[in-house]
């Protein structure tokens, strides 16, 4: 009975976070308030000398209009990071989580220092950093052994296929899609619905992210071939420069499925609103 009702839980709670969830990301309107503040006129207003003129006037705040492509797109990895976390090993959870903090901190600090993303790096490679480390604080490594195959069973009874290959992969490699997904964010976070270019300044740290990832399973597999009469080889150079090149394969498919995608829809509901940007 504890079985069924944890796996029925699981599977609503994934159902919530990834259908659910990303729907309600597709048809949601920004993240803004509009607030109206009636106002007196005052003598020294030119209106008031008009005969007729109206005693009050409302004065319109929009709330969140500086951020209104930041906001409306942290509802992506939010969603992304509750599957994740109902996938990962409870300690591994509370390292996610933190991922997930300092990321968002990092987003403040890269606003406050003002810092170009799309001519500067520091940011992409930060984000791959805190993946890379998140890989290790969920309790993995760069070896077949430590794969945590009971993360298939959460929320099913048996291996079912495609699902339990699918859910192995998002509990190994959830820090990395976790942070591929907060790429778009460096550029998105504080920016206004009538800035230009979004798209390409998200592809440009998305080509940077990527890069971090590619040149690190390139020195994996020269040392690899380097090495290849080594001892040691199909014990620690070889995993690690399988782990490096599938971590290269499933950060390129998130960054293009998701967080491409995302950009395009958060950008078309930004400008349904407020209107393109000339």
């Amino acid at each position: 009975a504890l079985k069924t009702l944890s796996v029925y839980t699981a599977q609503m709670i994934l159902g919530l976070a990834l259908v659910a969830g990303s729907t309600a990301f597709v048809w949601a309107p920004p993240c803004i308030s509009i607030v109206t503040t009636t106002l007196r006129n005052s003598p020294n207003n030119p209106l008031a000398a008009i005969p007729g003129a109206a005693e009050q006037t409302a004065q319109v705040t929009v709330l969140g209009y500086g951020n209104a492509h930041g906001a409306r797109y942290l509802l992506l990895p939010l969603n992304f990071f509750v599957a994740l976390f109902l996938l990962t090993k409870p300690m591994g959870a509370g390292a996610l989580a933190l991922t997930l903090w300092q990321s968002l901190s990092l987003l403040e600090i890269l606003d406050l220092l003002s810092l170009p993303i799309g001519s500067n790096p520091i940011g992409p490679v930060m984000l791959a950093l805190l993946g890379q480390n998140a890989f290790f604080k969920t309790g993995h490594q760069a070896v077949l052994s430590s794969i945590q195959w009971d993360s298939a069973f959460i929320p099913l009874y048996s291996i079912k296929y495609p699902w339990s290959p699918l859910l192995v992969i998002l509990n190994t490699f959830a820090g990395q899609i976790l942070a591929t997904i907060l790429v778009p964010m460096l550029v998105l976070w504080k920016s206004g619905p009538k800035r230009r270019g979004l798209l390409g300044s998200v592809s440009r740290a998305l080509a940077v992210f990527v890069a971090f990832y590619a040149t690190e399973a390139l020195a994996t597999m020269m040392w690899a071939g380097h090495l290849r009469r080594h001892l040691m080889l199909y014990r620690v150079f070889s995993p690690r420069f399988m782990t490096a090149a599938v971590t290269l394969l499933v950060v390129d498919v998130v960054a293009v499925v998701v967080g491409l995608a995302g950009v395009r829809v958060n950008v078309m509901s930004v400008a349904e609103v407020f209107g393109w940007a000339d």
